[in-house]
């Protein structure tokens, strides 16, 4: 299991690895707001806004579009926090994994750590830029709400292809290989 949102960057390598090992590889995506992670990056790190939405749409663009040859299910950072039991009740079932026995006082553990005292920044969708980055990151966050709602649509896998060609371009033109 990985947490941070680079590794997307990596997926070829990992998934060679883990191929390689014999593993079963079952994507688990969780995707939080990009207004979240632009409030986030800015505190920590005095990111631009802007710049924290183009990196939060990289990485979730390219973990989806990686991932597709994979089983996958996604869930939501909101998910996660408002019901943590059945996000993880849902990873068991989706990856076909047994978790070890969890006695009740470690159980309550896991829970408590992963809580909403421990969510620094907390926006309501409300897009920390402007134009078609404000517009991409409200759509890609959109799709994936729903497909942890209701399931993987392919039919998005379109408008999803063209927003990571239109942001490439973008990137091409103004930023370079930062992103």
């Amino acid at each position: 299991m990985f947490k941070d949102p680079r590794v997307s960057k990596l997926v070829p390598f990992w998934t060679t690895v883990l191929e390689d090992f014999g593993a079963k590889i079952v994507v688990a995506n969780m995707v939080r707001s990009a207004a979240e992670i632009g409030k986030s990056l800015q505190a920590r790190n005095g990111f631009d806004p802007t710049i924290s939405e183009l990196l939060w749409l990289r990485y979730v663009l390219e973990a989806e579009r990686r991932s597709r040859q994979f089983p996958r299910f996604h869930v939501t950072y909101d998910g996660l926090i408002a019901d943590c039991q059945q996000v993880l009740d849902t990873v068991v079932s989706n990856a076909e994994v047994t978790w070890p026995a969890l006695s009740g006082a470690r159980r309550k553990q896991i829970l408590d750590f992963i809580s909403v005292s421990e969510r620094h920044h907390h926006e309501v969708r409300k897009a920390t830029s402007a134009g078609a980055v404000a517009a991409w990151s409200e759509q890609v966050y959109t799709i994936h709400e729903q497909w942890a709602d209701k399931g993987e649509d392919p039919n998005d896998h379109e408008l999803l292809d063209a927003v990571y060609r239109d942001l490439d371009v973008l990137v091409q033109q103004f930023i370079g290989p930062i992103l």
